[in-house]
């Protein structure tokens, strides 16, 4: 158990609290910088379409909350979801999985014996020693 103990306090952190709310300021300060700024580039088109008539305050506004309500919402949502589904997929299909003949083990041929081969003192000892295990949907 020393042996353990030492071992765990020679791995290090990947990255602590500190540093991740760090990125997170960061990111929100970023955020918020570049919808300030569009807000204000809109405002100024709105300014000067009096004086120079080839600008739209009218478009530069409907560009705008088309930007932040339909695209920036889909590109997030979709982006999330592919990424969710390509997660989802690779902890529901790696590792050990049910064969089509009940057996377990990796979708490789297995050098173990299925478990007709093993006759019937199949116990749930031995499914533990395959790496069967339950795959949620």
């Amino acid at each position: 158990n020393e042996a353990a103990d030492n071992n765990r306090g020679s791995i290090q952190k990947v990255m602590s609290r500190d540093r991740s709310l760090g990125i997170i300021l960061i990111s929100l300060g970023w955020l918020a910088f570049l919808l300030f700024a569009s807000v204000f580039v809109c405002l100024q088109i709105d300014e000067i379409s009096d004086v120079y008539q080839d600008e739209s305050s009218y478009w530069a506004w409907t560009i705008f909350i088309i930007v932040m309500a339909g695209v920036t919402p889909v590109v997030a949502i979709g982006g999330n979801l592919i990424r969710w589904k390509i997660y989802e997929r690779w902890i529901l299909r790696s590792g050990k999985n049910a064969r089509p003949d009940g057996s377990f083990g990796s979708p490789r041929k297995s050098r173990r014996k299925n478990r007709s081969e093993r006759g019937a003192s199949h116990t749930k000892a031995s499914e533990e020693e395959d790496g069967a295990y339950v795959q949620m949907t």
